[in-house]
C-alpha cells in the first residue's frame, strides 16, 4: 500500500480527530503501512519511545497478523519503547478476544469530544505571545513544568520560538494581572486536509499549578473564548478535543462549554523495544 492510499483509507476512519492529524501522517512519521495498520515513527507529542499504529477501518481481518509483524520493526529501538494502538472503543475490544493476540496493556482512556464553533460572547481573552515576548521564557517553562517539553534554558526559549512560529501563532495564553506570569496556555490544531470541511483540535491546555485553586475557571474561560475567535475567523465550524476518561471535573467544565461526548478512544500498547 502506497502512503498516499493507507491516507486516503485513514480518512475514513470514525474517530480520525481524536487520533492523528492527517496532515501529520504527510510527514516522515508514518513509518510503514500494512494492509490493515498505520505504523508511526512517534506520536503527536513528539515522544520517540511510542509508536503509534493506527488500525484502518474495514481491515480487521488481518488486523493481529499485521500487527505482530510490526512489533519486529521496532525491536532495535531503545529499552522502554512501546508499540501503542490508538482506536475506539469498539476498535479495541477487539484486539483481545483472541488468545494468540499480543498481551495488550491499557495506557490510556479518553473521551472524545466535540462542538461546533460560536461566538463565545463577552469574556476576558488570552493573548498571542506575539504581543507580550518578554514572557517567551515564561511560557515555555509552564510546558516544562507539565511535562509537555525537556527543560530548556531562557536563551534557548526564545531561539526556538523564533525558528518555530506555531508557539506565537497556533497557541493562546493567559497573562496574570501584574504582566509577569504565564498562568494557562493551550494549543490549537487546525486541519484542512481537503477530505471535507476543516476541523481543529484543542490540545495540551494547561493551567499553572498555582492559579489552579484560585482561578481556574477564569483562566480556561479566556483560553477558551480566544480558540473560539480563531476559528471563527478563519471559518473553521467544529473543534474537538480528547480528556481523560477519569478526569470528572475536566469534562464537566467541556461540558459547560457545550462539548458533547462523541467516541470513547483508547490507547493500547505492547513493549517492543531493545529491553522488551
Amino acid at each position: 500500500m502506497t502512503p498516499t492510499a493507507a491516507l486516503d483509507a485513514y480518512l475514513d476512519h470514525p474517530s480520525l480527530p481524536y487520533l492523528a492529524p492527517p496532515s501529520w501522517l504527510r510527514t516522515q512519521k508514518a513509518v510503514g503501512e500494512t494492509e490493515s495498520v498505520l505504523a508511526l515513527a512517534e506520536d503527536e507529542t513528539g515522544n520517540p519511545r511510542r509508536k503509534p499504529l493506527i488500525p484502518l477501518p474495514g481491515r480487521h481481518h488481518r488486523w493481529h497478523e499485521d500487527a505482530a509483524a510490526l512489533t519486529g520493526t521496532f525491536r532495535a529501538e531503545p529499552e522502554g519503547t512501546r508499540m501503542v494502538v490508538m482506536e475506539t472503543e469498539a476498535g479495541t475490544r477487539h484486539l483481545t478476544q483472541r488468545a494468540d493476540a499480543l498481551p495488550w496493556e491499557t495506557d490510556f482512556d479518553w473521551y472524545g469530544m466535540v462542538r461546533e464553533v460560536h461566538d463565545p460572547g463577552p469574556a476576558q481573552r488570552a493573548v498571542s505571545l506575539a504581543r507580550v515576548p518578554h514572557l517567551i521564557p515564561a511560557a515555555f517553562r509552564l510546558w516544562n513544568d507539565e511535562g509537555f517539553a525537556a527543560p530548556i534554558d531562557e536563551e534557548t526559549s526564545r531561539r526556538l520560538t523564533a525558528e518555530h512560529p506555531l508557539w506565537l501563532a497556533g497557541n493562546a495564553y493567559v497573562v496574570s494581572p501584574d504582566g509577569e506570569h504565564v498562568t494557562a496556555t493551550a494549543r490549537l490544531h487546525i486541519e484542512k486536509h481537503g477530505h471535507g470541511e476543516p476541523f481543529a483540535f484543542l490540545r495540551g491546555l494547561i493551567v499553572a499549578r498555582e492559579t489552579r485553586d484560585t482561578s481556574s475557571l477564569s483562566a480556561l474561560t479566556a483560553v477558551y473564548a480566544a480558540l473560539m475567535d480563531r476559528l471563527r475567523a478563519e471559518g473553521v465550524p467544529r473543534c474537538h478535543l480528547k480528556v481523560a476518561a477519569d478526569n470528572h471535573r475536566l469534562r464537566q467544565f467541556y461540558e459547560l462549554l457545550g462539548f458533547r461526548p462523541e467516541a470513547r478512544v483508547r490507547e493500547l500498547s505492547v513493549p517492543v523495544g531493545a529491553g522488551a
